[in-house]
């Protein structure tokens, strides 16, 4: 009789030629299949994965708000349940400890009377930059220069950034859109070296600018501004949309972790932000920003302040 929860040889070959993610669990949510874009696009190789519960919270995934689905709210868990197939937009942790947008699609798999014995996911990287980065330059159009990028993340660095917010400011002026600016530190940075070493610091960085690419919307732009800061800019769609976005990113990085010689580094950052006033050049958004940030700094930490 046929298993279709471990595909033959001929099946198992025609799925590792996909660029989509795909696995397959049974009704006990042990996985029996792993291809190799699953592989490519999560970090964890199928032989580690294989024969384990994908509720022990492999990839840890996670909704826009935040919330954690493998042990409520499971997509692919509810399609087993009723049948019904679905498509979500998560957020999985690569097992680098960064979190990277995926297109979710459930289905039932059926035995040859047509009794639910398992589940099929597929999945594919939403990340448009960092990755990213080429997918926001050529979003924005403002970042010609790539050679005035930073050598760590691959962002945009400090001066291309400014270069291209000028231009952005103007243009939210030309054609009255709303333009926000977020400000984003990796919070206790220095104990983090001074704990681990400066090696430690260099993955925190690349861990949360990875994170904070892909919880942006194609369309807005991540810099690296030095340090452990990063800057944003964004154009929201709607009057909260930037403090959606500043939140998404805060829960994200928290979510996200740093391997350093066997050891787990937990990250969180602080966020302030400002949106375009009437008149308001780059400098005065850079100023009401960085009195945001100095305020999450001040009450704590791990939060988000509009000014």
């Amino acid at each position: 009789m046929i298993d279709p929860l471990r595909p033959d040889a001929t099946t198992s070959t025609a799925l590792d030629g996909i660029s989509d993610g795909v696995y397959l669990v049974d009704r006990e949510r042990l996985i029996t299949f792993w291809n190799q874009a699953a592989e490519r696009i999560t970090g964890f190789r199928g032989d580690a994965v294989q024969g384990r519960s994908c509720a022990d919270n492999i990839l840890v995934h996670v909704d826009v708000t935040g919330r954690k689905l493998c042990l409520d709210g499971c997509p692919l868990l509810a399609t087993m349940n009723d049948g019904v197939e679905r498509v979500a937009r998560l957020w999985l942790r690569h097992s680098d400890g960064y979190r990277v947008p995926v297109r979710v699609r459930t289905a039932p798999v059926r035995d040859e009377n047509g009794a639910i014995v398992g589940g099929i996911e597929t999945f594919d990287d939403d990340t448009s930059p960092i990755g990213g980065v080429a997918q926001a330059v050529k979003s924005m159009e403002q970042l010609e220069a790539m050679a005035l990028t930073d050598a760590l993340t691959g962002l945009p660095n400090r001066r291309s950034f400014e270069q291209a917010a000028i231009r952005c400011v103007r243009d939210a002026h030309r054609l009255g859109l709303p333009l926000a600016l977020l400000i984003v530190e990796i919070d206790q940075f220095e104990d983090v070296i001074t704990a681990y070493g400066d090696g430690a610091g260099d993955e925190a960085v690349k861990v949360a600018a990875r994170t904070i690419v892909g919880s942006c919307r194609t369309g807005d732009a991540v810099a690296r501004w030095g340090g452990e800061a990063f800057c944003v800019i964004s154009w929201p769609e709607e009057s909260r949309g930037v403090a959606v976005l500043a939140e998404r990113i805060r829960a994200l990085v928290g979510m996200s972790i740093v391997h350093v010689g066997g050891q787990v580094i937990d990250l969180s950052v602080s966020i302030g932000y400002a949106e375009t006033g009437v008149g308001d050049g780059l400098d005065d958004l850079f100023l009401r920003a960085s009195g945001a940030i100095r305020s999450a700094r001040e009450q704590g930490r791990n939060r988000v302040v509009g000014a």
